[in-house]
């Protein structure tokens, strides 16, 4: 047993290690009274052959075979509980580790792209084919392609507007407001730095934060053209984040103006 947690290591996650580690003791246990009636049944055994009854009489034959039945009867009992509980706790962790460790098949970055554009905020971009598309209010989303029903939340790219001609606003002071809003939800910051996009100036930051029990990673970027700020951010599960990152980065490099 401890051959998988060495072999599995740091890609068990805490609810994997939890569950294995509670089979193991489980297991522990049935092993430990698996020997420990090892050495009663010897001693009986021994008790039986060598002692005699209060009635100065040896055990007959009969009673030492009923006796020795029930101590080889309890002791294969044992032998196939230990081997039962040890099966089930190894199907089990394997049953999670499938679970929790679902692959999606990797970007093809030289997949067929799409072109999207947009008069309305004056912008397109290069996509995968394969991307859906869901148009909001002030946003756009780029999902990525689900690969199977458990996959429940798609990597996705989303664009945002937001029209500041009646409340006009320098980048720094936007910067400035975001990462105090970063400081209330608790969202942590793992890097930020001034940028270009398109020769605009710009913001990237990348952070971390826990939503709906899921760990997610972000990467936004952010400048002000005109009146409008445009806030492009990449949103993943953080154990996914890498997988997709260059991808994602492709894309945003597609990201162009248009008038």
């Amino acid at each position: 047993m401890r051959s998988i947690i060495s072999i599995w290591g740091n890609e068990m996650d805490t609810e994997l290690k939890t569950t294995f580690l509670i089979w193991n003791h489980i297991i522990s246990i049935i092993k430990w009274g698996f020997i420990i009636l090892v050495f009663i049944a010897f001693w009986l055994i021994k008790q039986i052959s060598t002692e005699k009854t209060n009635n100065g009489k040896r055990f007959s034959t009969t009673t030492k075979k009923y006796i020795g039945l029930l101590v080889y009867g309890t002791f294969l009992f044992m032998l196939l509980q230990y081997s039962w509980f040890t099966s089930w706790a190894i199907a089990d962790v394997i049953t999670i580790t499938n679970d929790n460790n679902i692959e999606r098949e990797p970007v093809n970055i030289e997949e067929k792209f799409k072109s999207y554009s947009n008069s309305e905020f004056n912008f397109k971009i290069e996509l995968p084919e394969n991307y859906q598309i869901q148009e909001g209010e002030n946003n756009i989303k780029f999902l990525s392609p689900k690969k199977n029903d458990l996959d429940t939340y798609p990597e996705h790219l989303i664009i945002e507007f937001f029209d500041i001609s009646n409340e006009p606003i320098s980048l720094e002071e936007y910067n400035n407001i975001n990462l105090e809003k970063f400081k209330k939800e608790n969202i942590s910051i793992i890097s930020l730095e001034k940028t270009t996009l398109l020769t605009y100036p710009a913001y990237k930051i990348i952070s971390k934060m826990k939503n709906n029990g899921n760990n997610m990673k972000f990467l936004q970027i952010y400048l002000i053209i005109d009146s409008y700020l445009y806030r492009i951010q990449y949103n993943a599960i953080d154990k996914k984040y890498d997988e997709y990152l260059e991808s994602m980065i492709k894309i945003i490099d597609s990201f162009e103006f248009i008038k």
